[in-house]
């Protein structure tokens, strides 16, 4: 359900079953137990159905659904010996100590998956952890006794649903309808919605807001504004999530009426729901707003288990922060207006927090407000959540209709350029009642993921199986229109099957594994794709990149400079466009380390003492060094760094990490020279590759300057070896040359050999033309010496039965040509050549005529 409303067409409306008053009752009549009320002196949690008997069944079998339902929410409640101001501090603190932390609230409190190890060393670092049931630590405050409610909420669930019984809902819930919006209110997607004459629907296709763009099945998403264009490498822009990995803020608001308009007040008591208390961790909230604020940890808790692999934590700002559950004060009353409508409450409310809006909601104010949220909190995301009060009793009776006037009671705001930074929800939530508000939130937050409907919305809806969304970019292939698979119980199929796979039964009372209550299409769309089977989503299945530079050296010390990277999962790419344009990471380079000949690691931090960006930056410098484990080469060392990639809010390796090493060269070190060719000879017009090496004791000297390559006797530029200890170099001579390398370095390196030589000769060449003979028996041969020179002597030779006899000798001319006329004394057929004997500048060449007739 998405700011694409959960709104339905008025035709629905005669159908609802079970009523809301029904459906409280119902849930009203099971049982959170109140023995926990009382011993807590919280509000009661309800929403715990009554469990019928489970059929019978063999007691392994009950064992191991206890077990498997028992694994599918928190089992524990983790109190820290001391406060903190942020989330990613607070949850540093537990991960490093194993545990899976689900929701936190600050300073102190979260609930967990605690292994009983992992209880062991919390408890010997003074940690407090509290079972389902324990009572709250002396002086532990407010937060903790809510925890524990909620603990003790989930337990109950998972016991009723390990006997094989319903925890929580009614059944025969109706379906939902549109609860995705675009800007403006126009309802979400790729077409009109709801079809009544009476719905949203209907203002929209006679010309209303603009629909959602980039969704749709032909046509590219559009590029500009996009969330990726604003993210850049990790999450800084503001929307709420990318994907379902990493830490979340919720800022919770209550908008409480105070105008003219005023006919919905928080202070009512909900016949249906007799007995709730109020919380001193909510202080100033009426009973029923900690009653939705216990149910909306139960959400945040069923998300956060979904998926161990995706680190997923949900953070509660706690009270006197930015982003704390809060009511807001606005003059009109938000039930009455409607949905499509809801920035003229909206609006009033972001302002009073500092938060001014736009026009059209593009982007809607609640961007900004939750990116401030995040940052104060410490998280990666944030979004945030309106609970609007619909609750109207008359003669002891609620009379609401659970809905705005439009006929819409939960959705979010999504576009493919702000995705969704809020959600709307209400107290009764149309037919599914206070009691399921929970599982209706749990719908919405699929949304905020990425993740698409997939009941059947009607008409042009974005809910079809042809349609592609998340940052993945995978296909809606669960939907129930167009769909081509078919898993019954996803959270975003919405309506009954929706709730079922919410609290984990099946229509038979079986129940159902926690990767079973959402369907592949769902998890690839929030990001929980899983290509490899690893167990981690593809969105953190992240690589750590390192690169190193070439290392400094003293006498006794080494620095190594280098950069350490993130190298993120990148984002998907479809014919029907994308939703972003970067590639994003919740991940960051974090747990360097360095060694030094193999020796013990050291662990580095940057100088700003910490990492948190994707790319960092960093220069270590090795404690005082001695002799290298080489005697050949005492003063080589070889330090070798390497990188993980990491929670960003814990101390804890997710990816494969990166290694790199380079040697430096530390103290007094001996530099021997060498100098190699690719040929002895060529010809002219070839190039040549001339290699010059630096080593010591054998090992080739990285990075070393001030070393001199060049003809010898001429200009000989100064040049530095590269990663391999050589310089090549191409040359393309036209003489004969010798190529000299020396070292004119100073400081700890030092020649320790005699400069290094070598010759590479270059054969001359040389072309001819003949021509003849004349009627005077004449013969021509000309041509040309190459390279250019003049005055060579070039002698004329003709082919005798003892070899080549030479006829005669010329000079070349200035232009490098040559001439010569031979005129035998008789006819016959005769073999010329033109011969070039070689000099210190070139070696030989000979070039060669066709046989000649003379008669």
């Amino acid at each position: 359900m998405s700011r694409s409303h959960d709104s339905h067409s008025a035709s629905l409306r005669g159908r609802r079953s079970p009523s809301p008053t029904t459906a409280r009752h119902a849930v009203a009549r099971v049982a959170l137990a109140a023995a926990l009320a009382a011993t807590l002196g919280i509000a009661v949690l309800l929403g715990v159905g009554a469990s019928p008997a489970a059929a019978p069944a063999a007691a392994s079998s009950a064992t191991a659904k206890a077990k498997a339902a028992r694994a599918s929410v928190a089992d524990a409640v983790v109190v820290t010996p001391r406060s903190y101001a942020r989330a990613d501090a607070l949850i540093g603190a537990l991960r490093g100590a194993g545990v899976r932390v689900d929701v936190v609230t600050l300073p102190r409190t979260a609930l967990a998956r605690v292994t009983p190890a992992a209880a062991k060393r919390l408890r010997a670092r003074g940690f407090a952890v509290l079972r389902a049931g324990a009572a709250p630590p002396p002086a532990s405050g407010a937060p903790v006794r809510t925890a524990l409610a909620v603990l003790g909420t989930l337990t109950e669930r998972a016991a009723a649903v390990a006997a094989g019984g319903r925890p929580m809902v009614p059944r025969d819930l109706r379906p939902l309808t549109g609860d995705l919006r675009g800007p403006g209110g126009a309802v979400d997607g790729i077409g009109s919605g709801p079809t009544s004459a009476t719905s949203p629907a209907s203002s929209a296709s006679a010309g209303g807001s603009p629909i959602v763009s980039g969704l749709s099945q032909t046509t590219p998403a559009p590029a500009s504004a996009s969330l990726g264009e604003r993210l850049g490498y990790l999450p800084t822009a503001t929307a709420p999530a990318a994907f379902a990995a990493g830490s979340v803020a919720v800022s919770v608001i209550f908008p409480e009426s105070s105008g003219a308009s005023s006919s919905r007040d928080w202070s009512t008591v909900d016949p249906g729901l007799p007995g709730l208390t109020t919380d001193p961790a909510y202080p100033g909230f009426t009973p029923r707003q900690v009653y939705i604020m216990q149910h909306v940890w139960l959400s945040l808790d069923w998300w956060a288990a979904r998926n161990a692999g995706a680190h997923l934590t949900f953070v509660v700002p706690s009270d006197g922060t930015l982003g704390a559950p809060q009511q807001v004060d606005v003059s009109k009353e938000p039930i009455a207006i409607d949905s499509m409508s809801d920035a003229t409450w909206r609006d009033p409310i972001m302002k009073t927090l500092g938060f001014t809006g736009t026009v059209g909601d593009t982007p809607p104010p609640e961007t900004s407000y939750d990116d401030a949220v995040r940052k104060a909190a410490g998280t990666d995301w944030a979004f945030t959540l309106y609970c609007v009060d619909d609750l109207k009793v008359v003669n002891n009776v609620n009379v609401s209709s659970g809905m705005f006037p439009d006929f819409s009671f939960a959705y979010t705001f999504y576009t493919p350029a702000y995705h969704s930074p809020y959600v709307v929800t209400t107290w009764d939530n149309d037919g599914y009642g206070p009691g399921l508000y929970d599982g209706v939130l749990a719908h919405e937050m699929g949304h905020v993921f990425g993740a698409l409907d997939e009941y059947d919305g009607g008409p042009g809806y974005p809910s079809t199986g042809d349609l592609y969304a998340g940052y993945l970019w995978v296909k809606n292939r669960n939907a129930v229109v167009g769909g081509t698979i078919r898993d019954r119980y996803c959270i975003m199929r919405g309506g009954q099957d929706g709730i079922d796979g919410y609290e984990g039964v099946d229509v038979n009372g079986n129940p159902l594994a926690p990767s079973k209550q959402i369907c592949a299409a769902s998890k690839g769309q929030i990001g929980w794709r899983d290509t490899d089977g690893d167990g981690i989503p593809d969105v953190i299945d992240t690589t750590a990149l390192l690169s190193l530079g070439h290392p400094t050296a003293t006498t006794d010390t080494a620095t190594v400079t280098g950069t350490a990277a993130e190298k993120p999962w990148p984002h998907g790419h479809n014919a029907s466009g994308q939703e972003y344009t970067r590639d994003l990471s919740v991940l960051v380079p974090s747990s360097l380390d360095y060694q030094v000949d193999g020796g013990a690691w050291t662990a580095f931090l940057p100088s700003d003492g910490s990492f948190g960006q994707a790319s960092e930056t960093f220069s270590l410098t090795t404690p005082s060094l001695g002799a290298g484990p080489d005697p050949q080469a005492p003063t080589r060392h070889v330090v070798k760094v390497r990188v993980s990639d990491a929670d960003p809010h814990a101390s804890v390796i997710i990816g494969p990490q990166a290694t790199a090493s380079v040697v430096a060269w530390v103290g007094s070190t001996p530099v021997d020279l060498a100098l190699t060719t690719s040929a002895p000879a060529i010809k002219v017009g070839q190039r040549v590759t001339v290699t010059a090496a630096a080593t010591s004791g054998g090992y080739p000297i990285a990075w070393l300057p001030g070393l001199q390559l060049g003809p010898l006797g001429g200009l000989a530029p100064t040049v530095t070896t590269g990663a391999k200890g050589t310089v090549v170099k191409t040359y393309k001579p036209s003489h004969t040359t010798t190529w000299q390398l020396s070292f004119v370095g100073g400081g700890q390196f030092q020649a320790a050999s005699a400069d290094a030589q070598a010759t590479v000769g270059v054969r001359a060449r040389l072309t001819l033309k003949l021509s003849g003979p004349t009627a005077a028996r004449k013969v021509f041969v000309s041509g040309r010496l190459l390279p250019g020179r003049a005055g060579v002597p070039l002698t004329l030779q003709r082919s005798t039965r003892t070899g080549w006899a030479s006829i005669v000798t010329r000079r070349t001319s200035d232009q490098s040509t040559y001439s010569f006329t031979f005129r035998p004394s008789r006819a016959g057929a005769y073999r010329l050549r033109v011969r070039f004997a070689g000099d210190a500048l070139n070696l030989p060449a000979t070039a060669f005529a066709t046989p000649v007739v003379v008669h």
